[in-house]
C-alpha cells in the first residue's frame, strides 16, 4: 500500500524567508496560462507552515510570469476542508485554486464534507514532495528502523510510543510498523511543534515528521532519524538511510503539496497552469530552494496527479478503516471499534451468547489479534473472520476479492492464539465460493479448521446439494448463513440441523421484514393521507414490556419501599 502523510509543518522558516526569489526566478518561455484578473491560491492551513511557504514562493514566481497579481489566502479549519470547500464552489476559470497536502484525500474518510473529494476538484499538479522521516529521541537505544524492530521485539509490543499530530502521520507510522512487524502505542498530538519537542525531550519515543520540521534538531543532535521515506537519500542529511536501504520494501512514497482547481475548470486551462508550474520548477533557483530544505520538485501532469490522488483517496480509506478511525465506511461496513462497541452493548443487554461479525479481522494477523481481544473484552461470545480483501462486500454480492490462502490461515491462527477465554469461538468464514468455486471454498474451510478455528462457515453456497455437502466435507463443526432471498436456497433451521450444521444464523431477516412494513405504511400515507391499521395488535404497553419496562418498575418499587421502611 502506498503511504499517505497528512499536513505537516513541512518546510521551515528558511523557505518562507526565501519567498522573494520570484525576482530571481525568470522562466525563459512565454506563459501558457493568460489570467485576466487576480489569481488566488487558497492555502487551507496557518501562515508560516510548509504549505504556506511553498504557496507563497510559487505565487511570486507565477505572478512575474503571468503579469497578474497572485495572492495566497489562508483559510484554515477542518484539517484543510474549509479552504478546499471554497475552491470546490469557486468559478472554474483557473483564477481560484487550493494548495493542499495529501491529507485532503484522508479527510473524505474522517468527516462529513460539503463536497465529494473524488469529484469536486481538477487536480493540476504536485508542486513538491516533502521528504518524511521517522524521528526519535536521542536517548532511544536504536539508531535505525532495524534497531527499533529489535528493541520492540525484545521489550514486547505496545511498550514504546509514537506521536501523531494528525491522521495522516498516524497512518504513515502505522504502515511503517506494519511493514516492520512491530506494534507501538499511539500518542495523539494537536500540532507538529509540540510533538517534535516532546520526542526530543524523550517524553515520546518516535514520530513521523518532514525532514524540514526537525532539521535544526537533527543537525544539533536533539533528534535522530531512524530512516526516511523515498527512493534516495537527501543532500542536506546524506547520512540518513532510506527504509528501502534498510531492507523494508513498500515505504518509498512521500506526501505531496498539490494544486487543485474547481472540477469544471476546462482541461486546457488546467494543462496551461501545470505547464507554467513545470517551467518554474525547472529553474535552478527554485529547485535549489526546494533542495535546501529537503523537498523534491513535483511537476506531474494533470492526468498523473489525478491518478495518484484517486489512489490516495481509496487506499487511505482502507487504512483508516483497519485502524478504526473512520466515521463512515464503504459498503455499509463498520470499523472494528464501532462493531466491537455495538456487539458489547448487545451482549450486555441480552441473556443469550452473542457471536459478532468481525469482517476481515480489519487487517493482517496483528489486527486479527487485536480484534479478538477487543471483542472478548466486551463480553462477546465469539466472532467470525473471513478471507475477503478489504474493503469487503456482503457475501451475497458480486466481485469479491479473496486473499491468498496463506494470509487467511495466518489470520485464523493469530485470532485463535489471542483467545483468553477457552469458550470464546473463532469461526472461520470463506467467501471463495463465488469467485473461486465450491471446491476451493471447502479447501479453505478445512485449512482454517486445521489452523485451530472452532467452526467453519462457507458463505453463499448456491444449490441445495452444496448446502448439504458442506457439513459432510468439512472436518469440523459448520455454520449456515441464511440470507433471506440471497444466493443460498432457503433451508429451515431444523433441516439444517439434520444436515449436520451446528449453528444457523438469519442475518437481516427481521430488518428486511420491518423495512417492508415501513415502506408499506409510508406508501399508503403518501397516497391517501391516512395510515393503515396495524397488522399485529401490539399495544404501547406491550411494546414497553418487551423493552423491559416491568423489570425497571420492580427496581423502582423495591428501592422506594426500602427507603420508606428506613424512614419509618
Amino acid at each position: 500500500m502506498r503511504i499517505l502523510i497528512a499536513a505537516f509543518a513541512a518546510l521551515s522558516a528558511a523557505l518562507a524567508l526565501a519567498s522573494p526569489v520570484a525576482s530571481q526566478t525568470k522562466p525563459t518561455q512565454k506563459s501558457a496560462f493568460q489570467p485576466t484578473k487576480t489569481v488566488t491560491i487558497i492555502v487551507p492551513y496557518s501562515p508560516g507552515g510548509g504549505t504556506d511557504a511553498v504557496g507563497r514562493l510559487m505565487a511570486r514566481a507565477l505572478e512575474e510570469m503571468w503579469g497578474q497579481t497572485v495572492i495566497v489566502d489562508n483559510k484554515t479549519g477542518g484539517s484543510g476542508s474549509v479552504g478546499a470547500a471554497i475552491v470546490a464552489r469557486a468559478a472554474p476559470d483557473g483564477h481560484t485554486m487550493v494548495l493542499a497536502v495529501s491529507g485532503i484525500a484522508i479527510n473524505a474518510h474522517l468527516m462529513k464534507l460539503p463536497y465529494d473529494t473524488a469529484t469536486a476538484f481538477a487536480p493540476v499538479t504536485a508542486i513538491a514532495y516533502p521528504v518524511s522521516t521517522l524521528i526519535a529521541s536521542p536517548t532511544l537505544p536504536a539508531n535505525d528502523l532495524r534497531g527499533l524492530v529489535e528493541l520492540v521485539r525484545k521489550e514486547g509490543p505496545d511498550k514504546r510510543t509514537f506521536a501523531s499530530p494528525d491522521p495522516g502521520s498516524r497512518l504513515t507510522a502505522e504502515r511503517i510498523f506494519e511493514v516492520a512487524g512491530i506494534k507501538l502505542t499511539n500518542i495523539p498530538y494537536k500540532g507538529a511543534a509540540s510533538f517534535v519537542g516532546d520526542i526530543s525531550a524523550g517524553r515520546v519515543d518516535v514520530g513521523i515528521s518532514s525532514i524540514t520540521s526537525g532539521l535544526s534538531l537533527l543537525r544539533s543532535g536533539g533528534l535522530k532519524s531512524l530512516g526516511i521515506m523515498g527512493t534516495r537519500r537527501v543532500s542536506i542529511l546524506p547520512q540518513i538511510a532510506t527504509f528501502k536501504e534498510q531492507g523494508f520494501a513498500g515505504l518509498e512514497d512521500n506526501s505531496w503539496y498539490g494544486l487543485f482547481a474547481p472540477a469544471a475548470t476546462p482541461p486546457a486551462v488546467v494543462k496551461a497552469i501545470q505547464t507554467d508550474i513545470a517551467t518554474v520548477l525547472a529553474t535552478p533557483e527554485f529547485l535549489a530552494k526546494l533542495t535546501d530544505v529537503g523537498a523534491l520538485p513535483g511537476g506531474d501532469t494533470p492526468a498523473e496527479f489525478n491518478e495518484r490522488f484517486q489512489r490516495d483517496i481509496k487506499e487511505s480509506g482502507e487504512a483508516i478503516r483497519r485502524l478504526g478511525m473512520t466515521v463512515d465506511c464503504d459498503y455499509g461496513l463498520l470499523t472494528m471499534t464501532e462493531m466491537a462497541d455495538n456487539a458489547g452493548r448487545i451482549a450486555a443487554s441480552v441473556k443469550l451468547p452473542v457471536i459478532a461479525d468481525a469482517d476481515t479481522g480489519y487487517g493482517n494477523e496483528l489486527n486479527a489479534i487485536r480484534t479478538v481481544r477487543e471483542y472478548e473484552r466486551r463480553g462477546v461470545a465469539g466472532l467470525h473472520i473471513e478471507d475477503q480483501g478489504f474493503p469487503k462486500k456482503c457475501g451475497h454480492l458480486e466481485d469479491k476479492v479473496i486473499v491468498p490462502l496463506e494470509d487467511y490461515v495466518a489470520k485464523i491462527r493469530a485470532a485463535v492464539s489471542a483467545k483468553t477465554d477457552p469458550n470464546f469461538m473463532v469461526i472461520a468464514r470463506t467467501d471463495a465460493r463465488a469467485p473461486l468455486g465450491f471446491e476451493e471454498a471447502i479447501r479453505r474451510a478445512n485449512a482454517a479448521i486445521e489452523a485451530g478455528a472452532d467452526m467453519a462457515f462457507v458463505e453463499a453456497p448456491q444449490t441445495l446439494d452444496e448446502v448439504k455437502a458442506v457439513p459432510r466435507l468439512i472436518k469440523g463443526p459448520c455454520m449456515l448463513n441464511m440470507v433471506w432471498r440471497g444466493k443460498t436456497p432457503d433451508v429451515a433451521l431444523l433441516d439444517a440441523e439434520g444436515m449436520g450444521y451446528k449453528l444457523s444464523i438469519l442475518p437481516g431477516m427481521l430488518f428486511q421484514e420491518a423495512l417492508g412494513v415501513c415502506d408499506s405504511i409510508l406508501a399508503e400515507v403518501r397516497a391517501t393521507g391516512r395510515h393503515p391499521p396495524p397488522k399485529l395488535d401490539i399495544t404501547p404497553h406491550q411494546a414497553f414490556q418487551r423493552a423491559g419496562a416491568d423489570e425497571w418498575d420492580r427496581y423502582r418499587t423495591q428501592f422506594r419501599t426500602t427507603a420508606k421502611q428506613a424512614a419509618e
